[in-house]
């Protein structure tokens, strides 16, 4: 939490002192800043001011990366016939780009160099899978799974390429989709401010002026309902798929074990069966106030929060 409320403060003073002539900006570039000092800070141990810093090398080879990766051909391959993922495991073909690939390879090393070096630990992912099991034999990193238990399996120390593989893995689903959806909240926020003055209201009463903390911010339940509504309609992803670990009919249709579902995620979201006018922010009755003046979702959540 730390790390992520200085990224929030950088981003808060950032556009402050940008818009204090009232200047028109693209909070696209603020929040896209934001995502990349909080999976630097949180994942990497890297304090690389995005916000202040674009000409920062992890900035602009993280961008260089994230820019060429669709037009990576092996990338849009898989895209479209996500069946031959494992036609290209069996080939070792990758759908990331060598510079993509080098750069983190790169930048994860170095890294894992520096905090060998350091005498205190720092609480962050890297940090964390470093630290993982440091009491076992070395080499334990070497066991295969075909010659234990799984149980056994999981408690060697982490390998370098798992590390490695797990930051990548964070950094490519936390970057762009956090910095999309961060952008649509506030994009809805400046849109209706009606309901940005319920999501103010909320947060002045159940906050106030304490800090935010995982656990006070879990409790705002108008702020969740309002982001997961923006989010059903700008769903960061366009799609998401499932393996059958088994036959199975569904609709009528029989689904044979092994097969690869894809899910058009803007199409459920946006489908009239399920919501009354899918095109609206809030559908209508979904969230009401009752005669205490108090709002009330369909699922039954009763907030604190007074009609104003």
């Amino acid at each position: 939490m730390p790390l992520l409320q200085k990224c929030v403060n950088d981003m808060v003073e950032k556009l402050k002192k940008d818009t204090e002539n009232g200047e028109v900006v693209d909070v696209c570039k603020y929040c896209g800043s934001f995502s990349m000092d909080v999976i630097a800070s949180t994942a990497f141990g890297m304090d690389v001011d995005a916000q202040n810093d674009p000409d920062n090398a992890f900035i602009k080879n993280a961008k260089k990366a994230f820019s060429s990766g669709l037009k990576n051909p092996m990338l849009l391959f898989v895209l479209f016939f996500p069946f031959t993922r494992g036609i290209l495991s069996y080939f070792k073909l990758s759908t990331l780009s060598k510079e993509m690939a080098t750069f983190f390879h790169s930048a994860v090393n170095t890294a894992i160099d520096e905090r060998k070096s350091e005498s205190s630990k720092r609480q962050d992912l890297l940090g964390l899978m470093l630290n993982a099991h440091t009491d076992k034999e070395k080499s334990e990193e070497n066991i295969e799974l075909s010659s234990t238990t799984l149980k056994d399996f999981k408690k060697r120390p982490l390998t370098t390429n798992e590390i490695l593989a797990n930051s990548l893995t964070f950094f490519l689903a936390g970057y762009e989709t956090t910095a999309n959806a961060l952008s649509f909240v506030l994009y809805c926020l400046a849109l209706y401010p009606d309901y940005a003055d319920k999501v103010r209201y909320e947060v002045a009463d159940d906050i106030g002026k304490e800090k935010p903390t995982y656990d006070n911010v879990s409790k705002l339940q108008y702020l969740d309902m309002f982001v997961c509504e923006v989010l059903r309609l700008y769903g960061p992803a366009a799609r998401f798929n499932r393996t059958t670990e088994e036959d199975v009919a569904i609709g009528g249709y029989k689904v044979p074990k092994g097969t690869d579902i894809q899910f058009a995620i803007g199409v459920i979201h946006r489908d009239p069966e399920f919501w009354p006018e899918p095109e609206v922010l809030i559908q209508k009755g979904s969230i009401t106030f009752d005669k205490g003046g108090f709002i009330k979702a369909q699922n039954g959540i009763k907030l604190k929060l007074e009609k104003r």
